[in-house]
């Protein structure tokens, strides 16, 4: 039998749908365009027109196949010109509406995985719309997200504001507390007045246990700083380690090299260390590391695991938690590190 070629868009869906394996949802929408506008004669909103057309590109190699090339399907005319699509079909919306940012916006696969991925948004099928309780967090998320996957986003009247409100603000370049220096001095920016407060009597330089105790005060240090503290230590030096051990908050370090781990504390300047009780390690390691923070005069509490701790760490300029194993404690707080120790050593199995 002989197939007869589409010669207008609308003879192509019923081409497509008679004659081309397509996929669960192809079929479906091309289905429902078949009985809900080309046999009633309604004409197809531009929108479904350009979802036909990327349908029609899609199958091109069943298509030529059948001698049909899609290149000229695409060209092919409309005995009922699509009307343009409205704009809230075609683009996305953000409002806030009784204190909930509400989004509506075309479907997109991988966009709508990106919104759950966000763990933010819960989908109400009766009005099609995401919501979200409104906070500056969320409004900045959604708003990102869907600039990324939508050329058109409309806002509300009270988002445009808040938008417009910030448009000063889109040039600085440090939002968290952070150490640059200017003109040869050393500044602590985008500082709150509760920081400026503990900061009182702490000379700022660049010394390793000064950084250790920004570090610990939730300061960052400028990328340009750190390139000149590398360039200022001498060569020979572990200067990568150094800085990457002083300006990590949960560093860690191979148990083998014990001397290693004396030294880091003693360059930061460690006044106590913690020493937890811990499952799933060797005792006469936690031992060791006791013993050598003993012979090297440095100060140390070490626990059990049925333990409460009860010091209060801020009493010390430069409190660390080493953790060998799983520790049995919940999380210290006030400590200036988490030290992991990692023991690399091979089993071997006879």
């Amino acid at each position: 039998m002989q197939i007869t070629k589409p010669t207008t868009k609308e003879q192509l869906i019923d081409y497509l749908v008679r004659y081309i394996s397509l996929g669960t949802y192809d079929r479906r929408f091309l289905d429902n365009l078949l009985h809900s506008n080309i046999a009633i004669n309604k004409p197809l909103t531009s929108n479904q027109a350009e979802l036909l057309d990327k349908i029609t590109s899609r199958y091109h190699r069943q298509l030529a196949k059948k001698e049909v090339d899609s290149v000229d399907l695409l060209s092919l005319p409309w005995n009922q010109t699509p009307i343009a699509s409205l704009p809230q079909y075609t683009q996305a919306h953000i409002s806030i509406e009784e204190e909930n940012v509400v989004l509506r916006s075309p479907y997109k696969k991988d966009f709508v995985k990106n919104l759950k991925d966000l763990g933010l948004m819960n989908w109400h099928k009766e009005d099609k719309t995401w919501t979200t309780p409104a906070n500056e967090l969320s409004l900045k998320s959604v708003i990102n997200l869907t600039e990324n996957h939508y050329p058109n986003v409309n806002y509300c009247p009270v988002v445009a504001d808040i938008i417009s409100s910030l448009v000063e603000y889109e040039e600085v370049k440090y939002w968290n507390p952070t150490l640059v220096k200017l003109n040869g001095n050393l500044y602590i920016i985008a500082c709150n007045s509760h920081l400026m407060d503990a900061l009182t009597g702490i000379e700022i330089d660049l010394s390793l246990p000064c950084l250790a105790k920004l570090v610990h005060m939730g300061i960052e240090v400028s990328q340009e700083v750190v390139a000149e503290i590398y360039e200022s230590m001498e060569s020979g030096q572990d200067i990568f380690g150094q800085l990457a051990f002083t300006l990590d908050p949960n560093p860690w370090i191979e148990f083998s090299k014990k001397d290693l781990i004396i030294e880091r504390l003693n360059m930061i300047g460690a006044d106590m260390v913690l020493l937890a009780g811990w499952y799933v390690s060797n005792k006469s390691h936690v031992m060791e590391i006791a013993n050598m923070l003993k012979a090297n005069k440095i100060p140390h509490h070490l626990t059990n695991r049925s333990e409460t701790v009860n010091i209060d760490f801020r009493q010390y300029k430069m409190p660390v938690k080493l953790e060998l194993g799983i520790s049995s404690l919940p999380n210290v707080q006030y400590v200036a590190k988490t030290i992991r120790l990692l023991n690399s050593t091979p089993i071997d199995y006879k």
